[in-house]
């Protein structure tokens, strides 16, 4: 049985998976289980133990990363990630980070190195790169070309919901997931509906990622390859969370890590490059332009 923490209660993502794990029915119920929770509000994090058969609700970050297996960090936004995943790189327990897994490059380069130093499998994403639409996919890949559209903003009335990492990782990851790695360059314009976004791979090809203003929960994409167009919506449904579950189950398993870092760096970089393109009125940027010079050992081979 594997024994998993969760930290952070704030967000939905810490009901959708614990559903996935400890009710009778679920996928994993002989095999694994949320055996401790703490979140920042002792109220939310009581029901949220109830609700989901947690038994052990702790009283600090740090007691949910005792006597388990691995822990999954679940706190709404980026800007909490990079301390508690820190906590539990350092105590060397196999996490998973949700996105983003943080609100900068340099903190996530910080992690992701921390964990390869201390050999600690890690994953970070979003749940869309687990949407049964990608494995129905019916194109032989590299796609040719591809665009993704979806909302650049959170619709939460709080200010960390406009920070670009927390939503418009969505689209970029669902670009990346579709079009593949080697994202290079950006070339980003920004109108009061949407950021219209150019994307360059290292091989040439060229896509398109419009991030939207309007906040609603809607996420297409359309997709060339050599001779079949796709059109495919995303939604928020418990497949996304189960196929993720799944992938992280198996790299506890395992002992090692399965969603290359590589790819969730690479993607943090695109939206870190997005907004200096805007900052410079379209002119293109590179990856490398924002990649930290300290940590360009993680960087992909970029033009």
């Amino acid at each position: 049985m594997i024994k998993i923490g969760l930290i952070g209660t704030d967000s939905h993502h810490s009901a959708y998976f614990p559903r996935e794990v400890n009710l009778p029915y679920s996928e994993h119920y002989e095999s694994a289980r949320f055996t401790k929770v703490w979140g920042e509000d002792s109220a939310i994090t009581k029901d949220k133990a109830e609700q989901f058969l947690i038994p052990e609700v702790v009283g600090s970050a740090e007691e949910a990363l005792t006597d388990v297996d691995a822990v999954m960090i679940l706190n709404r936004y980026g800007d909490a990630h990079y301390k508690y995943g820190r906590l539990a790189i350092e105590a060397g327990i196999p996490v998973f980070i949700d996105k983003p897994l943080s609100n900068s490059l340099r903190e996530a380069c910080e992690l992701v190195s921390l964990a390869k130093a201390k050999g600690v499998p890690l994953m970070s994403c979003s749940h869309f790169r687990y949407d049964p639409c990608l494995a129905d996919l019916p194109i032989q890949r590299p796609l040719r070309t591809g665009f993704v559209g979806g909302p650049r903003t959170g619709p939460f009335p709080d200010e960390k919901s406009l920070n670009p990492y927390y939503y418009a990782i969505h689209p970029v990851e669902i670009f990346h997931a579709l079009m593949g790695p080697g994202i290079a360059q950006v070339e980003a314009h920004r109108t009061e509906e949407l950021d219209n976004v150019i994307v360059q791979l290292s091989d040439g090809r060229r896509g398109m990622i419009a991030l939207l203003n309007d906040k609603q929960y809607q996420w297409r994409a359309q997709m060339v390859g050599e001779r079949v167009w796709a059109n495919l919506d995303f939604r928020v449904q418990p497949a996304n969370y189960r196929g993720l579950m799944r992938q992280f189950l198996a790299m506890v398993r395992q002992g090692r890590e399965l969603l290359p870092t590589a790819w969730t760096l690479e993607t943090i970089a695109t939206v870190e490059a997005i907004e200096l393109s805007v900052e410079k009125g379209g002119q293109p940027v590179t990856l490398r332009d924002v990649w930290p010079s300290d940590y360009l050992d993680l960087c992909p081979p970029l033009v």
